[in-house]
């Protein structure tokens, strides 16, 4: 042992550079790990993956008589790409100085926001963690072995008495540093450690701080991150190699409360006081929880520190399942995936669903009062064509392609001076992405031209559709959309290129900034992460297995923004505290819940493997339920063998909810979005527990039967598999959507996806399934969501699967584990036994029954003529009016949207005139704007319109006649 503190202060650094060079022998091993303790006091680490990293005893002190006034704040970014012209900046970061003025709501707030915190902090206020307040550089008085023990001693200065023992833990994994101060001064404190080793930016291969810093994202200034908004708290950065961090110890996270803000005991930075990049943590957060300390108050913290080989996809993972147990531990322990499917599908198309058909859209008070706001027709239209409603079709689907025919945007007003989020209250046209119209054109059997020319009239054209997010119109996605939609093979080489490029330039480049001209702009981790799931879809359409490599490791980036801590303990936990639901937000307008209280397994309620809304709302939204990764995330595991992402992906989907749940879980753990009749509560009560967002019910819905056939086509190693189509939406919005092509189940060919509510009863609440008819029979798939056998007893619905009568029997064909098995007879009453392995699928292919199909076949009907490719739209040339042919398919598919737009709001009531060949007039009144109409079509004679209008000014006018014709 050597004792520095006897010499003076130039003596002692002269010996600390002459001591550095001499090495002593004695080495302390554990499991992977190993400590080596140099003379200066420097501990190396090594890892037995041959990493090894030079960790200094250094500590930082920061001290404070009077509060800090530690708050967040919008960070002031010199990166144009961090820059919101809708809210102001995208990130929050810890901020200290002058004292705090009360801010309060003048208005409506959106949810996720926060007038105290959504504002700049001012130049009394800094986010540099080195000068929230006096700091003190610790260093080394002296370093010995005892034992299995490495120990730095700091001695005392400033009335702190500061040592630090390393070790390597008992049941593996990187070693333990546990830091332990006294305190003689009352006041606030903060102990960082600084020692671990630092390189400069432009050296560094990888870095990560979380939540946004990726890649060679580096933050522009010291930030703090606390450790309740770090999915793992630990920053690291990869140099050489060797990837290199410093960690909380999982204790040191409590999984009760929920992890927030207030009460996170730490927080990490990735750059250092000299601008390097260097993983930091300080504990506890200065002005946070357990920060005052008293004279004579002690406090003790274990940090971790990480060394190895591994890059930080791969470290990520090491660390979520050694020292965060993370695993696939979820199953269906509120019932099955199918049953909810069915609740929200009654939900979605109850009152409580808020579809306000005049408009043609969802409300979106909670948000933008006065507004509302739809995703994409083709979630309802899919999900019509599979659960074989009609009602879905007309009341839904039907008006929101007649709405992204009229609108401009995703959000719509009739009130001009309504400006939230970008709203929009004009009849602008066109208001979705390409890939929205190529694929309606392609899911209604390309018969609608509007369809297909709107598609291809909006490729290059850069637009805004949802906040202030600018999409390229040249992405090579749009030329998949546009291939897809016309089989023209020069956009499917288009599109090639331009993600080979895209590639380089984002997945085999790490960026160094975010101004990413690709990304819809940096708010929802969809833009922040690279573009996989598009990736994903080009791989699928042409089989090239690079692109499936890049959305895996795309997939792998995004889980950066995916919660595995806490550690779920393996113990029941109390939620609902005091018979309410924990609140999200208070006063008068948002009565709390009543709730019992209940006991209930940890993981049912954790927020591991889900996400926060986005990087400008993740201090509040704990996790969002709309884990619209998960199926994507499915897929891209079995054909890599990435079980991560399937770990990842169930963890996100499975367990969770019996009915729409609203969008995310906040402030304290509870079990009331569990509930199948959460939802069918007024709003405001629910925006106090949640929020509700009414236009994400449909793509929700959609979400769980990608989630659904997605599982049973991995299962099956693909042997069930049906077509489906991209809806592109935007942010948490993009699902498979299914239902218009036939697929195939095992040996029965020509299977189409076939799910009406209660056309299966299945008893055993662990098991998933997936419904198919054909001609003459009907194949049920089964996955087990546990990890023990399942038996279960199925019941069909006579009616709907149409059994066989006059003493005949059906025969059912099992398949086990993808293997085929000897049939039976289907027993006459519609029931049958069946046996599921643990994690298993087993699949029933039942012959001799004729399913009775009611509007799926309608629509489908392949004899529907398409709309000429000439006329079947007529401009008119007045106040922005238009009348577009719709041919959707069957023998009622077919419409005319005809609306005025009114740009100048001058039109007080509007009639519509129609006739079809030497018919009389008929005519349709609109009383107020917007003005638009559904006009039924009989036959396929032309179609003549023109608009009667009275103004508010008295005044009268007749449009010029217009023709749309319906057949070449």
């Amino acid at each position: 042992m050597i004792k520095l503190q006897a010499f003076s202060g130039r003596i002692r650094d002269v010996l600390r550079a002459v001591l550095a060079t001499v090495i002593i022998s004695t080495a302390l091993g554990g499991d992977g790990y190993h400590l080596r303790l140099e003379r200066d006091g420097t501990v190396i680490v090594s890892n037995e993956d041959g990493a090894e990293a030079r960790f200094r005893p250094e500590f930082n002190v920061l001290f404070a008589e009077k509060d800090p006034q530690m708050a967040t704040r919008w960070g002031e970014y010199v990166d144009g790409g961090l820059r919101s012209g809708d809210q102001g900046s995208t990130y929050h970061v810890l901020t200290w100085g002058r004292t705090l003025e009360a801010v309060g709501a003048s208005g409506h707030v959106a949810d996720g926001y926060d007038p105290t915190t959504d504002r700049f902090y001012g130049p009394d206020r800094s986010p540099n963690l080195f000068k929230a307040a006096p700091r003190s550089v610790r260093r080394l008085v002296d370093a010995q072995q005892v034992g299995d023990r490495i120990i730095w001693r700091f001695g005392k200065q400033d009335g702190v008495q500061l040592e630090a023992e390393l070790s390597l833990p008992v049941a593996g994994g990187p070693p333990t540093v546990v830091v332990k101060a006294e305190v003689e001064r009352p006041g606030w404190y903060s102990f960082g450690y600084v020692g671990a080793p630092a390189c400069s930016p432009e050296e560094m291969e990888e870095v990560w701080q979380p939540l946004i810093y990726t890649g060679r994202r580096f933050p522009e200034q010291p930030f703090l991150e606390g450790s309740g908004r770090c999915p793992l708290p630990t920053t690291l950065v990869t140099h050489r190699g060797v990837t290199v961090g410093v960690m909380g110890d999982p204790g040191e996270m409590s999984f009760q409360p929920m992890p927030t803000l207030a009460n996170s005991r730490f927080g990490v930075a990735v750059r250092n006081n000299e601008g390097m990049a260097q993983p930091m943590l300080f504990a506890p957060i200065l002005g946070g929880t357990g920060s005052k300390l008293q004279k004579g108050q002690s406090f003790t913290f274990t940090h971790r520190l990480i060394v190895t080989r591994k890059n930080i996809d791969a470290t990520q993972e090491h660390l979520a399942r050694t020292l965060f147990a993370f695993a696939d531990i979820r199953h269906n322990i509120l019932g099955s995936l199918n049953t909810t499917f069915e609740n929200m599908l009654a939900f979605g198309l109850s009152e409580h669903a808020r579809f306000n058909p005049d408009l043609r859209g969802f409300a979106y008070d909670t948000d933008v009062p006065g507004s509302v706001k739809n995703v994409s027709a083709l979630h309802p239209l899919s999900l019509a064509l599979v659960t074989d409603n009609r009602k879905i079709f007309s009341d839904l689907a039907y008006p929101l392609i007649e709405y992204f025919v009229s609108r401009e945007r995703f959000l719509f007003t009739t009130d001009p001076s309504v400006k939230g989020q970008s709203a929009s209250a004009r009849l602008g046209g066109d208001g979705a992405p390409l890939s929205e119209y190529a694929t309606l054109y392609r899911m209604t059997g390309s018969r609608t031209p509007y369809f297909r020319d709107t598609a291809r009239s909006l490729f290059g054209k850069d637009r805004v559709l949802n906040l202030v997010a600018e999409i390229r119109g040249d992405f090579w996605a749009n030329s998949l959309a546009i291939y897809r939609a016309t089989g023209e093979s020069q956009w499917l080489e288009r599109a090639k290129h331009d993600a080979d490029n895209y590639v380089r330039r984002r997945i085999d480049t790490r960026p160094k900034d975010f101004e990413d001209p690709d990304s819809r702009g940096m708010f929802f981790w969809t833009s922040f992460a690279p573009q996989w799931i598009e990736l994903f879809e080009l791989y699928e359409e042409t089989g090239e297995p690079r692109y499936l490599e890049a959305a895996r490791l795309g997939a792998r980036n995004y889980t950066r923004y995916i919660w595995f801590s806490p550690r779920i303990p393996a113990e029941t936990v109390t939620v609902n505290e005091g018979g309410y639901a924990p609140s999200y937000r208070s006063g008068p307008s948002f009565p709390r819940l009543r709730l019992a209280e209940e006991r209930v397994p940890a993981w049912q309620v954790s927020e591991v493997g889900l996400t926060p809304e986005s990087s400008g709302t993740s201090r509040g939204h704990r996790g969002i339920l709309l884990a619209n990764y998960a199926p994507w995330m499915l897929r891209i595991a079995a054909l890599t063998n990435d079980l991560f992402l399937r770990d990842v992906a169930r963890s996100a989907i499975v367990g969770r909810y019996t009915s729409f749940p609203g969008y995310h879980l906040n402030t304290a753990r509870t079990t009331a979005y569990q509930k199948p009749d959460f939802a069918e509560r007024p709003k405001q009560e629910l925006n106090a527990v949640t929020s509700i967002h009414f236009n994400h019910i449909w793509p929700h819905i959609s979400l769980v039967l990608d989630y659904l056939v997605s599982d049973v086509h991995v299962r099956s190693q693909g042997r069930i598999a049906f077509p489906n189509h991209y809806a592109e939406g935007y942010a948490y919005l993009q699902q498979k959507v299914y239902g218009d092509r036939p697929g195939k189940f095992y040996d029965l060919q020509h299977a189409y996806l076939w799910m009406p509510p209660g056309v299966v009863q299945v008893e055993h609440p662990e098991l998933n399934y997936v419904v198919a008819r054909a001609d003459g029979a009907v194949a049920i798939a089964f996955a087990n969501q546990s990890k023990e056998p399942v038996r279960s007893t199925v019941r069909l619905d006579a009616g709907r699967i149409g059994l066989p009568g006059n003493g005949q029997q059906a025969a059912v064909m099992p398949w086990q584990e993808n293997r085929a098995r000897p049939g039976y007879a289907l027993r006459a009453d519609g029931t049958f036994e069946v046996e599921v392995a643990p994690e298993g699928i087993t699949a029933v292919v039942i012959r001799g029954v004729e399913p009775r199909v009611e509007f799926q076949a309608g629509l489908l009907e392949t004899k529907a003529s398409p709309l000429p490719a000439e006329g079947s739209t007529h401009i008119f040339n007045y106040r922005g009016a238009r009348a577009v042919g719709l041919a959707l398919g069957g023998p009622e598919g077919t419409t005319v949207y005809a609306y005025i737009a009114d740009y100048e709001r001058e039109v007080e009531r509007c009639t519509l005139y129609y006739r079809q060949g030497h018919r009389t007039y008929a005519a349709m009144i609109d009383k107020a704007f917007p003005f638009e109409f559904t006009v039924p079509v009989q036959g396929s004679d032309p179609m003549e319109l023109y608009f009667e209008v009275t103004l508010k000014d008295g005044r009268s006018e007749k449009s010029p006649i217009g023709t749309v014709r319906l057949k070449e």
